[in-house]
């Protein structure tokens, strides 16, 4: 059975037979009943809904360190449980020789959409004396950077991813990003003194080449930049607690093409 990390379990059922015997059940937990390795790390835990009963849910599922080792190269995002139930009938206990197993996954992977240029088609221009000319900006701007995680709000990861996340939130706003996408400042140098003699279709064009050709360019820019981007914000996941599934340089540099 699969489960995402922090959220419930689908239902594990014990079934004795034949039927009639009356046993009990108890659903076991613990390294000591191989429901973990003994060398586990993260505090591994099997919380049960209904810990003595046939059928039960593990509730808020736990991710552990197997290793246990802070890199998630090392021990990967998928842990595994060992699911098991001890059945007493007439005072023998007896257990499966092959456990169900639990797999508990975290996504530790986000995105941050990046600031674009937006509602350029809002930009107000007219005709004087036989020529088009732009005369305001109208709600042509710099849009929002938003940043999200793959992950369930509950999950013991989750301020540790969105902390990565939101490092590139602040690069967009006050850091190495700041000046692209800079709507204001676009309009102010150039759209705002853009002509035509032709029709208001052609200073329209000129409008949306101008827009097109200061995106392609700062784009390039932040391309170039990536790599300190991407480093910002994985030093300052590393920094958060837990401190497990943390990539370091060399785990991460490889995916980005980065030196």
């Amino acid at each position: 059975m699969n489960a995402t990390e922090s959220l419930n379990s689908g239902t594990f059922t014990c079934t004795v037979t034949p039927t009639g015997l009356n046993p009990t059940y108890q659903w076991l937990t613990g390294s000591a009943n191989d429901a973990w390795p003994a060398t586990a790390g993260n505090n591994p835990e099997l919380d049960y809904s209904a810990s003595t009963a046939s059928s039960t849910i593990v509730n808020e599922t736990r991710w552990f360190a197997p290793t246990p080792d802070r890199r998630q190269v090392v021990d990967g995002e998928i842990c595994y449980y060992n699911i098991n139930c001890e059945v007493t009938v007439g005072g023998v206990k007896c257990r499966a020789s092959t456990p169900a197993t639990l797999s508990v996954t975290v996504d530790m992977s986000g995105q941050t959409t990046g600031c674009v240029f937006q509602s350029w088609d809002t930009i107000t221009v007219a005709e004087t004396g036989g020529i088009w000319i732009v005369t305001g900006q109208g709600n042509f701007s710099r849009s929002t950077p938003v940043a999200s995680v793959n992950m369930p709000a509950t999950s013991q990861f989750y301020n540790k991813a969105m902390v990565h996340e939101n490092k590139h939130v602040e690069q967009w706003m006050t850091g190495m990003f700041k000046d692209l996408k800079d709507a204001n400042a676009l309009y102010n140098s150039t759209l705002s003194t853009l002509t035509s003699t032709n029709s208001e279709t052609d200073l329209r064009d000129k409008i949306l080449y101008a827009v097109w050709a200061q995106s392609v360019a700062d784009d390039a820019i932040c391309n170039s930049k990536t790599c300190d981007a991407e480093k910002e914000a994985f030093d300052a996941m590393n920094a958060e607690d837990p401190d497990f599934l943390e990539l370091d340089d060399a785990d991460w540099k490889p995916g980005y093409g980065c030196q």
